[in-house]
């Protein structure tokens, strides 16, 4: 019998293990437990003791909930948890020994739910997640909580500084660069190199190579030859790392990451088109990418890996379905409720244009009509439209793609969404293997079996059946 499949028994023992390492030189390690836990001889760690303080119902539960397509990142909640006791077996530098426990803020925690060790071994155990230690506090009984979060703040906080230049990603049209050197005419458009200088403006009037502006390509600088008449834009191919043009909404999220000083494995399933994002003050890490991935229908999490990932959001498919449960695995009713949205066509932007004028007269016609607009813009109405149906405005979907076929496709995905009648479907399911945010499942749904994307996860161990509460958009 698997641990999975010991765990839906009624007999069933269900020991929480927590792991809390310290950041210290050290790496001091504290080993907790909600019961008796010893590993076995054979066990990898060998006899390891982890001290049963963990008081309550122990870890109550884990939230992993999509927001819509629109905000750009998911949420997620990792619970609080109870010690009854600050004397706990640690390590400190590969010596263990009974110490009092230190919450330093930071500090790296592991969950898993385990079986008991004379049957099941360490290595069994199911991982529940990995997370920050977050506030820490205390009561006059002695008792001890600390809150366990996902690590979200670590991404959103860090500032994505910008001083005396501007941060050029991807391509950007009618950019104002920073003027950095009155004297000899020097404008910056990123603080480092960058792919190319397309074309350069003076209100509109289009420059010329060489006769009105030189480019230093390894720098980001633009250097005119004589001083302009108006705003000074150009469009431009930004930042190159490596001799790598970043240009897709996954190398930009990346070397903002890095820029903002954060070490974490990241993974992402998001489209590879062109997009532009130009940044003239110092921004929120986190801000900056909930700006990107919205551009995209993509959401952003740290996940129960203690791991970036970034995804659209996802497209229910039968195809693509990973598990299937029917009323013998369901442990509740299927409680359901009708999906808000409902939307006949989509409007979208493309082409930002980062810098609004009136263009003078010697401006082309096309660059004088670009400079007056936010955007490009175009709008998607989805095929096959009943109409008995009442549909709604949809918002409006604003993009950092330069190309129209880029937003089209991302607009028609939002549409295969929303331009159907929806449900969304709530069921408590065993926690025979953990479902992730984006999976496709099949649920058994009166004589129906219906496919649906997981939408929300809540993982529920409150000391009996370890639970998923599941949102399913079907």
């Amino acid at each position: 019998m698997t641990l999975e499949e010991y765990f839906q028994t009624p007999q069933a023992e269900r020991i929480l293990l927590i792991e809390i390492v310290r950041n210290d030189v050290s790496s001091t390690t504290y080993y907790l437990s909600d019961s008796d836990y010893i590993t076995e001889n054979d066990d990898t760690p060998a006899n390891l003791f982890y001290s049963p303080v963990i008081g309550g119902t122990g870890l109550s539960d884990i939230r992993k909930v999509l927001n819509d397509p629109f905000s750009g990142q998911a949420s997620t909640g990792f619970g609080e948890i109870t010690l009854v006791d600050d004397q706990v077996w640690t390590s400190i530098s590969g010596s263990f020994s009974e110490e009092t426990i230190n919450l330093v803020r930071g500090a790296t925690v592991t969950a898993w739910l385990a079986g008991p060790p004379r049957v099941y071994s360490r290595a069994d155990a199911i991982q529940l997640l990995k997370g920050k230690v977050g506030r820490v506090g205390g009561s006059s009984d002695g008792s001890l909580r600390f809150e366990i979060v996902d690590g979200s703040q670590e991404i959103q906080r860090p500032i994505v500084t910008v001083s005396d230049k501007p941060l050029c990603f991807g391509y950007c049209r009618n950019i104002q660069p920073f003027l950095t050197n009155p004297a000899s005419l020097e404008y910056h458009v990123h603080d480092g190199a960058i792919e190319a200088v397309v074309a350069v403006y003076d209100q509109g009037a289009l420059l010329t190579l060489t006769t009105d502006y030189t480019v230093d390509l390894s720098t980001g600088k633009i250097t005119l030859t004589g001083s302009p008449v108006g705003i000074v834009t150009a469009d431009v191919k930004g930042a190159q790392v490596s001799g790598t043009w970043l240009d897709s909404t996954e190398e930009i999220a990346s070397e903002l990451i890095s820029r903002s000083g954060v070490s974490i494995a990241q993974t992402y399933n998001i489209p590879t088109g062109v997009v532009g994002l130009y940044v003239t003050e110092s921004t929120a890490l986190g801000d900056l990418l909930n700006r990107i991935m919205v551009s995209c229908a993509a959401y952003w999490l740290i996940d129960e890996n203690n791991e970036f990932l970034a995804a659209q959001y996802p497209v229910p498919q039968e195809s693509a379905a990973v598990g299937s449960f029917t009323s013998l695995s369901e442990l509740s009713e299927i409680r359901y409720q009708a999906e808000d949205r409902l939307y006949s066509d989509l409007n979208y932007s493309y082409r930002k244009n980062w810098t609004q004028y009136q263009s003078r007269p010697a401006a082309s016609t096309a660059q004088a009509s670009f400079s007056e607009r936010l955007y490009l813009s175009a709008t998607e109405t989805a095929a096959g439209l009943d109409s008995e149906l009442e549909y709604q405005e949809s918002p409006f979907f604003e993009t950092l793609f330069d190309e129209q076929a880029d937003a089209q496709a991302v607009s028609q995905r939002l549409l295969s969404i929303y331009a159907q009648e929806r449900k969304l479907l709530e069921v408590d399911l065993p926690y025979t293997a953990a479902l992730k945010l984006g999976e496709n499942i099949s649920v058994e749904f009166g004589v129906e079996l219906m496919i649906g994307a997981v939408v929300s996860v809540i993982d529920i161990f409150d000391g009996g059946y370890p639970i998923q509460r599941v949102m399913i958009l079907v």
